[in-house]
């Protein structure tokens, strides 16, 4: 039966023209290493692609980062200055000139410290002083507002068990010891003592706006339709240029559980809006991640189009 079919097929093609017989004979010659060559160009420019992307990625965040290094190291020196300041105007000069000081005059030696300090060090947003008593001393006078919340805050303990290190507290909203309820901030706090005798004299608070950390990466390495947010690795996003986003959850997803988890820098992960290039950069010292999403499909439409030509 089978011997029957060759012999019918063989009866069949020397019955067509030589034109039908060259077709057939060198058409699949020519199309299949087409294909495989469409294929393999096509992964191999993807991967080239790909790569630089991530490179550029990269490159960008170490930009930023550097930036932001540079907010946080120039907010920990206001701090370390101001300690050397208060000690001075608060102690040495009452000492050296043995004379008590009217509150109002204290209150303006002290302001005028946290205003020079924001003066030279203008990645500061908002300072205030928290003495002995809990009386509140502003760099402006919107920080002075609610301060009858300033007695045991949760800052404010933490900073007593320490020895007066800087201590980064989180991103966050609140009403009181910042200039605005609305604005999310991140607040760097000192524990004050006197220098001569280490005797604790009170605790200062140094608030610097989200605002500030996005504008460094709102025009710096714009990829395409990508976009960059920074997220704790607890997975709580801390600052997005999508200010709805800042302070809320990374949703529930392969993203949520990259952050969570990955061990990879760089992964590609599907996503209800399709597949998507995800390069993170870690932030050690605030214990963030720097991440960086790119719709993968805007990265391969120049290869597809190749791919479509050569075939």
């Amino acid at each position: 039966m089978q011997l029957l079919k060759r012999l019918q097929i063989s009866e069949w093609f020397q019955n067509q023209l030589i034109r039908k017989k060259i077709m057939f004979i060198y058409m699949p010659v020519v199309i299949i290493p087409l294909c495989i060559l469409g294929f393999v160009s096509y992964h191999v420019y993807t991967d080239a692609i790909v790569k630089k992307t991530v490179k550029s990625v990269s490159d960008n965040s170490t930009l930023i980062i550097t930036r932001m290094n540079g907010i946080l190291t120039n907010t920990e020196s206001a701090a370390n200055m101001l300690t050397l300041n208060l000690n001075k105007v608060i102690f040495e000069e009452r000492i050296s000139k043995n004379e008590q000081i009217s509150d109002l005059q204290l209150y303006t030696q002290i302001t005028n410290q946290l205003s020079y300090a924001k003066l030279i060090f203008p990645d500061v947003e908002s300072v205030a002083f928290i003495d002995k008593n809990n009386v509140v001393y502003g760099s402006n006078l919107s920080m002075e507002t609610n301060s009858e919340l300033v007695p045991g805050d949760r800052m404010l303990k933490k900073l007593e068990l320490t020895n007066g290190s800087n201590i980064w507290f989180p991103m966050e909203r609140r009403n009181y010891l910042v200039t605005s309820p609305e604005q999310p901030v991140l607040t760097l706090g000192k524990r004050i003592v006197n220098i001569n005798t280490g005797e604790q004299q009170g605790y200062l608070i140094l608030n610097v706006r989200e605002s500030s950390l996005s504008a460094i990466y709102r025009n710096i390495g714009s990829i395409q339709a990508g976009s960059f947010i920074i997220a704790h690795s607890n997975g709580l996003v801390v600052s997005a240029l999508d200010t709805d986003k800042i302070l809320s959850p990374l949703p529930e997803g392969a993203l949520r559980n990259w952050v969570l988890r990955a061990v990879q820098p760089n992964v590609i992960q599907p996503s209800p809006e399709g597949k998507m290039l995800l390069v993170s950069t870690d932030i050690k010292k605030l214990g963030w991640k720097r991440i960086s999403t790119v719709p993968y499909n805007s990265l391969t439409q120049d290869t597809t189009k190749i791919t479509r030509l050569i075939i």
